[in-house]
């Protein structure tokens, strides 16, 4: 009997021992497991990014950009989701409202961004304009902000107080800066009073005689008035001196989103159904139905060089249409919500087109794009 004990106690020593190994063994396993995993995730992550999101977060050059239809993108940086504004300064290049800054783009693509001590605002929709006087204003909250050509921060004109918002924003033929105002309220967006504002910084102010849309902005047209979106269906045009003609206009898709002063003289107009109209200073209105329906939130229209309008159709392409309601379409390298049409000095058409969400919730990418006629 003594001789067996040692034997027996060196098998449950040797038991003892290996259900310690086995844990360890199983811990090690499970290791292995979850880092194969990762590096399949990481593998599947990395090819989406390479061949879905890395492609939109690209912009593209047109070999032959003189080509009618030919697209040219410019990608901002940041990547930040940016309705912005245009315009064409003094110097013949565009200008744009981006965030804190203000951004210059050159007809060759160089863009040079200016931060500001009072920066641009989108409420409710972003402005800016050439002035007269040489040099670019744009809407910075309840102030006209003043930026120079070379990119100097001329200064700011302030709104008269109780206005909460400036509407809209538009450069008159006379020289003096025309801006919507809303002092009905911090939540009352629309126009209540117009404005005009000289070089010098003087506000006069004149009353209309009731509120109208902010949607479509303010725009000065060929006969010397302003021109606004009154509401969801009607157009009124607005004297230097605060006189308003309201206009209906028999559209299938209220509301109406945006209006531009056309190459022919007349106020060009969309809907949120993508139809594009026409009316001249005597309220005459003419209707072209297009053949593809827009998203209202991808919804422009604006003047071109060549001497037509052009329209934003859903989320991946421009249209240009003719005075008397020709349409040709053109597509896009990417999709995304277009803003600002404007005519380039350099005879392109250019616009801000947004594409959102191209990493859910994180990134989006705004491109300055050009397009030829």
């Amino acid at each position: 009997m003594s001789t067996n004990s040692p034997t027996l106690q060196s098998k449950s020593s040797s038991s003892g021992g290996g259900s310690k190994q086995r844990p360890r063994r199983l811990w090690l396993r499970v290791l292995l497991i979850v880092l194969i995993v990762a590096i399949v995730l990481l593998a599947a992550v990395g090819l989406a990014w390479q061949f879905l999101v890395s492609p939109q977060l690209s912009c593209s050059v047109a070999t032959n950009p003189t080509r009618s239809g030919a697209v040219s993108e410019y990608c901002l940086p940041g990547n930040g989701e940016n309705y912005a504004a245009m315009t064409v300064g003094p110097d013949g290049n565009l200008w744009f409202t981006d965030g804190d800054k203000i951004g210059r783009i050159t007809t060759k693509g160089v863009i040079t961004e200016f931060a500001v001590p009072y920066p641009a605002t989108a409420i409710p929709k972003p402005g800016i304009a050439s002035g007269q006087d040489g040099n670019l204003w744009y809407i910075s909250g309840t102030k006209l902000g003043r930026i120079s050509p070379q990119g100097r921060f001329i200064g700011a004109v302030s709104m008269p107080a109780g206005v909460w918002y400036i509407t809209g924003l538009t450069a008159a033929r006379d020289g003096t800066i025309w801006v919507g105002l809303s002092n009905a309220g911090e939540t009352n967006q629309q126009t209540y009073e117009i404005a005009k504002v000289t070089a010098s910084g003087k506000v006069t102010t004149f009353a209309i005689p009731g509120p109208v849309a902010p949607t479509g902005g303010l725009v000065a047209g060929a006969d010397g008035n302003l021109w606004v979106i009154a509401t969801d269906t009607s157009i009124a045009p607005i004297t230097p001196t605060g006189h308003l003609i309201e206009y209906a206009v028999a559209i299938h898709n209220p509301p109406l989103v945006e209006i531009t002063p056309g190459p022919d003289g007349n106020i060009w107009f969309i809907d949120s159904g993508g139809m594009v109209g026409k009316i001249s200073s005597a309220g005459d209105f003419t209707l072209f139905p297009t053949a593809e329906q827009a998203n209202v939130e991808s919804t422009a229209i604006g003047s071109g060089p060549d001497g037509n309008s052009w329209f934003s159709t859903g989320s991946n392409a421009l249209t240009r249409i003719t005075p008397s309601g020709l349409t040709t379409q053109f597509a896009l390298p990417h999709t995304g919500n277009v803003t600002s049409i404007t005519s380039g000095s350099d005879g392109g058409v250019w616009f801000v087109q947004v594409s959102s969400n191209v990493v859910p919730f994180f990134v989006s990418v705004t491109r300055i794009v050009r397009i030829t006629p």
